[in-house]
């Protein structure tokens, strides 16, 4: 959180991506670690998440180590488990689910792996398409589907669907999404927002 890092007196640069909102391009992310790197200068690159989940983590480690820089990555922890324990929504449940998938939803071709539960990624603008090619694919219609806006922050809202319901519907979910599909979601105790 921006508070939290302004009690500390080190020179911050902003990185975050958006869906067509980069405030810096890989490149140049990239760039900025290694020039800091070069001057001096101890870097840390703080991301939310795990930085080897549906991150440029791997790249930057990569890039980091062509130039001589030596590297430690701390692991977070990913939107993908995070969301789990944050909507009481286990990712597998003995007797209903002993599969889980992680997909990132960002292209409109996305995989969809053979899992008893998914969980997508970077899906806001794509899950109409991902329900309808799950449908296509054999999955059944009345499969229940949460999505999940900004997950831990104290905005955090939770919509409840079907996958039929998503495959037909155009309505616009906020970003950042998760979402996660399966037979586990019909857990949930608590209400969720429709």
């Amino acid at each position: 959180d921006s508070i939290f890092l302004e009690t500390y007196s080190a020179e911050k640069f902003y990185v975050g991506k958006r869906m067509h909102c980069h405030s810096y391009e890989q490149e140049q992310i990239n760039q900025l670690m290694v020039s800091a790197s070069i001057a001096g200068k101890k870097v840390v690159r703080l991301k939310g998440g795990d930085p080897m989940i549906f991150a440029h983590g791997g790249e930057e480690v990569e890039f980091l180590k062509s130039n001589f820089i030596p590297v430690t990555v701390i692991p977070g922890v990913s939107t993908g488990t995070a969301v789990a324990s944050l909507t009481q929504i286990p990712l597998t449940l003995r007797g209903i689910a002993k599969s889980v998938a992680f997909i990132t939803g960002h292209a409109p071709d996305v995989q969809l792996p053979v899992a008893d539960t998914l969980v997508c990624f970077m899906a806001g603008s794509t899950i109409h398409l991902i329900a309808a090619k799950a449908i296509a694919e054999g999955r059944d219609p009345d499969t229940p589907v949460a999505l999940v806006y900004n997950v831990s922050l104290p905005d955090q809202k939770e919509f409840l669907s079907t996958l039929e319901m998503l495959s037909h519907s155009e309505e616009k979910y906020p970003t950042p999404i998760i979402i996660i599909i399966g037979e586990v979601v019909s857990f949930r105790k608590n209400s969720i927002t429709e």
